[in-house]
């Protein structure tokens, strides 16, 4: 089997970055058969997360009860059961007790069920504190609450020392959940146990507050580069009853090439102030670069509104903008001959039997080569066999703060079609054309002197943040710009 093949091909060492790098899976959770989950569900989940006027988590300890304020390379396998939630298999304590953790990069907190939590998702035995000589708890076994996308939970800070594939991180720092609410166990199913948060949060600069693990595993020189970059395998198949160890990969320190084809195109960071968890601001929280405009076919043309930005957050798989940007999307899908219809929970559906005939839908990010996405990529299936798809894209409207930017979001549907990288270091965001599982891609290798050389090029190009460039990296991007041209013609 062709996927396999790549996959245990990719277990092997090999140098990027300037490190040698370990490969483990990833695990994804079935939800097809949860109408729950659908869109709509997608969207109440954002709703929770972003704020209409602050774009950032409350403290833990001020969290309100029903939402948050809107206003040397390591990898590990991502674990799969299906659906869109991608799973990462961590070791806690000096006994290194097991549990699966959502990957959420919008976020930065790491919590696990106590072994006292009534009732909890996961089907992995509960954290012990007993069992473990490195657990030390860090605010006398205070509760408080903290309020995501996916529900809320309650519990008391620790630190303890955190395994993931070969890296060891110490005092790491975590939440021990006594409590999960209705919907948080809905959200992470009978297999996922907690979440691993990977914002960006100020990056390294110092001084600020670091809660992530990312974070940790470079303070602690388990990294030669402070990357992180995901994969999800688009040939992948599973189900609830027969998890799949295909499903992604996550890479710490570096990107594998096999996983990708030609080169990464670099953005900067975008600011998003607010607050830490432990209340001191941040000015820059999420993974947010600058989006341009969506376009539709060779046609229509979608400009974003002024200094618009686009969050990446893999835990999330629909992608948002505000109203009037989705309105004139759908509309251009009508005008090139479809028939978008709204359901009675506001999101948009499309019959199935027509989608082939659907034009591609396009990121404009910055002033880069396009993001093409055709409809086997934003087009969702009905999960009962009928006739009743559902659009990636949907309405929901964020803005940084009550004046501040509109937020678009965009979720696994995205990372699927793009190899993401995280660039804690160079304060960047590369994107690359994801390898489809089936066959091993040819990306051009990346170093930390390229990732360097890529923020210096485009951050000299102007001292607007706003108006920063993307450069590629490597002559092989003008080859990739003239594919995904090429492609976008004969399909749009």
């Amino acid at each position: 089997m062709k996927v396999a093949t790549l996959l245990v091909a990719a277990t092997a060492s090999s140098a990027v970055c300037g490190s040698a790098w370990t490969e483990m899976p990833l695990l994804r959770h079935d939800r097809k058969h949860e109408h729950e989950r659908s869109a709509a569900f997608e969207l109440r989940l954002l709703h929770a997360r972003y704020a209409r006027h602050s774009p950032i988590p409350v403290r833990r300890d001020q969290a309100p009860a029903s939402h948050a304020p809107l206003s040397a390379l390591d990898a590990d396998a991502l674990i799969n059961f299906g659906a869109n939630t991608f799973y990462t298999q961590i070791f806690i304590g000096s006994q290194q007790q097991s549990f699966l953790l959502d990957i959420d990069t919008g976020s930065s907190h790491l919590w696990i069920p106590s072994h006292e939590c009534t009732p909890c998702a996961g089907a992995s035995p509960r954290f012990n504190p007993a069992k473990s000589a490195s657990f030390v708890i860090t605010n006398n076994s205070y509760l408080h609450a903290v309020q995501y996308g996916t529900g809320s939970v309650i519990g008391y800070d620790a630190e303890d020392t955190v395994t993931w594939g070969s890296s060891v991180v110490h005092n790491q720092t975590m939440m021990v959940v006594t409590n999960e609410d209705s919907i948080m166990r809905l959200s992470l199913g009978i297999h996922g146990d907690g979440i691993l948060g990977l914002a960006f949060e100020d990056g390294l600069s110092v001084g600020s507050h670091h809660d992530t693990l990312l974070y940790n595993l470079a303070a602690q020189n388990q990294l030669s580069t402070p990357v992180v970059s995901i994969w999800l395998n688009q040939s992948d198949v599973a189900s609830n009853a027969e998890p799949s160890a295909h499903s992604g990969r996550i890479l710490f320190g570096g990107a594998d090439p096999t996983l990708y084809w030609g080169d990464f195109h670099f953005f900067p960071v975008m600011s998003i102030q607010g607050y830490n968890a432990d209340g001191t601001k941040t000015n820059a929280y999420y993974w947010a670069v600058q989006a341009t405009s969506l376009s539709v076919g060779r046609r229509r043309n979608v400009i974003a509104p002024a200094g618009t930005i686009l969050i990446i957050d893999s835990g999330t798989s629909v992608m948002t903008m505000e109203r009037a940007s989705h309105q004139l999307l759908i509309d251009a899908l009508n005008d090139d001959g479809q028939n978008i219809t709204v359901s009675p929970d506001g999101t948009k559906h499309v019959n199935c039997s027509t989608i082939k005939a659907m034009p591609n839908v396009t990121f404009n990010i910055a002033e880069s080569v396009p993001f093409v996405f055709s409809f086997q990529d934003y087009v969702i299936a009905d999960p009962t066999g009928g006739e009743d798809c559902t659009l990636a894209f949907q309405p929901f409207t964020a803005t940084a703060g009550p004046d501040g930017p509109n937020i678009w979001i965009v979720g696994t549907v995205f990372l699927s079609k793009y190899y993401t990288l995280f660039d804690l270091k160079n304060m960047q965001v590369g994107f690359a054309l994801a390898a489809d599982g089936m066959t091993p891609g040819m990306g051009t290798p990346l170093d930390a002197a390229t990732l360097a050389n890529a923020a210096s090029r485009y951050r000299n190009q102007s001292t607007n943040s706003v108006a920063w460039r993307q450069v590629p990296v490597g002559l092989s991007a003008v080859w990739s710009y003239f594919v995904v041209l090429v492609v976008g013609w004969m399909i749009g």
